[in-house]
């Protein structure tokens, strides 16, 4: 079995040696931004989704193909780290948590997560964009990007580089105050959005802006290569990578956003 591994600090604190197996995102995306650079590595990853029967879960794999339905809607009693398939052992006494995360469809979550989060917005845009709904995709990606009016959730922040949405708007309020004196910005949401702008062809719709999230994206990536799932902002520097370090599903998305081609 082939696997995408990390130590993921939020799972199991208490045991440095407990790494975390997301096969949604991190293997699956992993195997698709890794077909064009290493063709072995990312047949190994595809087959080992294959066996386990988790090519996809309705959501994040819409990257890739369309799906019957949007399943904005966590099936998983902890959200944030999905469902445990299994521990197991691994070289150097490590063990990895191979973990799902398992989806539901909800009218409620269809009309409301694609306007409170970014990643939502745009998993929604290519939804739409697979279905032949290229103008209502558009319309949706434009609206990540800027914003109509102080209310609005998900925009991106050209003058510090941060893509807002409702996980943080007000730890950006109070940074854009003074109050706090940092922000952070998710690398796999801006990921993801400038995958879709290059899928769907908008850079030139887009402008200026486009530049300035790759510069942001790339600004999260550290020595060994690997990009970090946040980048703290701090008024007149430039973003570091936190702390955590580099994820599978940051990694991934931030290549898969620079080499993917626009879609016939």
């Amino acid at each position: 079995m082939h696997v995408v591994a990390w130590n993921d600090p939020t799972l199991d604190p208490d045991d440095p040696k407990r790494l975390a197996g997301y096969l949604i995102t991190d293997t699956l995306w992993s195997a698709e931004a890794l077909r064009p650079i290493d063709a072995a590595a990312s047949a190994e990853l595809s087959r080992t989704l294959q066996s386990l029967d988790w090519t996809g879960n309705g959501l994040q794999d819409v990257l890739f193909h369309p799906v019957e339905r949007m399943l904005h809607r966590s099936d998983d009693e902890d959200p944030v780290h999905g469902h445990s398939l299994g521990v197991f052992p691994v070289a150097g006494g490590r063990t990895v948590d191979v973990r799902v995360m398992r989806q539901r469809w909800d009218a409620g979550y269809e009309a409301g997560h694609p306007t409170l989060f970014a990643e939502h917005a745009v998993y929604q845009a290519l939804h739409d964009f697979w279905k032949g709904r290229t103008e209502e995709a558009r319309r949706r990606i434009v609206g990540v990007v800027r914003k109509d009016g102080p209310d609005d959730p998900i925009f991106w922040d050209a003058d510090s580089g941060i893509l807002v949405d409702h996980a943080d708007r007000e730890d950006w309020e109070r940074f854009r105050k003074g109050v706090r004196p940092s922000c952070r910005n998710a690398s796999f949401k801006l990921g993801v959005l400038l995958y879709a702008i290059r899928l769907m062809g908008m850079e030139a719709e887009i402008g200026a802006s486009v530049d300035g999230m790759r510069k942001r994206l790339w600004s999260a990536q550290s020595n060994d290569g690997g990009v970090a799932h946040f980048v703290e902002i701090r008024r007149g520097e430039e973003g570091k990578p936190d702390r955590s370090g580099a994820t599978g599903e940051a990694t991934s998305i931030a290549i898969l956003a620079e080499t993917i081609r626009r879609a016939e």
